[in-house]
């Protein structure tokens, strides 16, 4: 199975800004950055919570068009995506993070408990497979990709 600071205008790629964050952490690793592709502003804050204590940074972007430029520009050490996205889905959006460095670190974090959807995920290079449901249990998923 597979102290907060928000900017304005434009993100990587010309998205409408989603943010960035920035975290004091004892618990978690020295300078890990999280990169997260959700178009659910909701989604996305709850997400940056669920790992607020492993990052000291997190970006965000809304949609996978987006993703490759953010990944390029913020070299994350793991990325969240969602799989169902307006422009770019997250399936085609980890296959360009992949192509681009295949070393990308990829956890698809959907609603979606599908064995045909987490086959894709599979296809497309994704680390992991996890279920929005279930975000308590991201943290220690994050970490353990992240070593």
């Amino acid at each position: 199975m597979l102290p907060r600071s928000n900017f304005s205008g434009n993100g990587p790629g010309g998205e409408p800004a989603a943010g960035t964050r920035h975290f004091q952490t004892e618990i978690g690793f020295k300078d890990m950055t999280i990169l997260i592709v959700e178009d659910n502003p909701g989604v996305r804050r709850l997400l940056c919570r669920a790992v607020a204590e492993l990052a000291t940074t997190v970006h965000e972007c809304s949609d996978g068009c987006f993703a490759l430029a953010a990944y390029m520009a913020y070299q994350p050490n793991v990325v969240l995506m969602d799989i169902r996205m307006q422009t770019l889905d997250g399936l085609a959006a980890t296959r360009e993070i992949l192509h681009y460095d295949p070393s990308a670190r990829v956890i698809i974090v959907t609603d979606y408990d599908d064995e045909q959807l987490r086959a894709a995920a599979a296809e497309a290079g994704a680390r992991a497979y996890f279920l929005k449901q279930n975000l308590t249990d991201l943290a220690p998923l994050v970490a353990a990709l992240a070593r």
